[in-house]
């Protein structure tokens, strides 16, 4: 078996598919390295294959158990595309240092594998019909090479969902810091609202003063905070019963 066809892509950075500087091996734009492009994986194809003399590969973007995502370069439309190549993890492997096409481990695993391969098409064909979708990308071409199928799409700039996803989670916990950060800080005592006055009767003190022998119900008195966190939970239990209560006679 032979290796797939290779283009002389000097000038063109395989990480970005971006014009670099000859003279430098690394990417300013991207920080990949152009000296020897190789493939993150042995299974992944390496960059500057060419499929069917026009599509030019790339670094490989990410993959699942199904796919491989290669950004890639249309050399006759002058544009960026990606690159999905159907690839079923566990099921068929390929050594990309001797050759571009994929086998089955086993016979069974072949058919398997070729049913994929149909259903991959049968939904390309599908996708091809979806136009100007919004956040959907055109499908400009599908087609069976090296023992796979791959489609050939349009090339979206931005972010993947997982890492949407990190920023978003991030952001939530910045704002939870924030909020953290906003809440004043603690006195040196636990002083207890008027609002609490069941829980002021005792106060850490319990001997009255002589001069006021009976203690103001509304006056603010100070406990330990072993105590007020007593208190406290003592409360939240009651209103977790109350709540109980009423949800069982609703």
């Amino acid at each position: 078996m032979q290796m797939g066809a290779f283009m002389i892509t000097e000038g063109i950075c395989m990480g970005c598919l971006e014009p670099t500087d000859m003279a430098s091996a690394t990417c300013p734009a991207c920080g990949y390295n152009n000296e020897e492009p190789k493939p993150a994986s042995s299974h992944h194809l390496f960059p500057r294959t060419m499929l069917k003399n026009k599509y030019l590969i790339g670094k490989c973007i990410c993959e699942d158990g199904f796919n491989i995502l290669y950004i890639g370069y249309d050399t006759v439309n002058k544009r960026k595309i990606a690159i999905n190549e159907y690839f079923l993890a566990g099921y068929v492997i390929r050594e990309s240092s001797a050759s571009a096409n994929v086998r089955p481990f086993t016979i069974s695993q072949g058919y398997f594998f070729e049913s994929g391969r149909d259903r991959f098409m049968d939904e390309a064909e599908t996708l091809a019909k979806i136009t100007n979708m919004p956040g959907v990308p055109s499908v400009w071409e599908y087609f069976i090479e090296n023992g796979t199928a791959y489609i050939i799409m349009e090339y979206f700039y931005g972010l993947d969902l997982q890492s949407l996803y990190r920023i978003k989670e991030l952001a939530e916990a910045r704002n939870s810091l924030q909020s953290v950060r906003s809440i004043p800080k603690k006195p040196k005592k636990n002083i207890v609202q008027p609002f609490l006055e069941p829980f002021q009767r005792k106060a850490e003190k319990t001997t009255p003063r002589k001069n006021n022998p009976i203690p103001d119900p509304g006056e603010t008195h100070f406990l330990s905070n072993d105590k007020m966190q007593k208190y406290i939970s003592v409360a939240i239990f009651a209103l977790i019963c109350v709540i109980l209560v009423i949800l069982l006679l609703i």
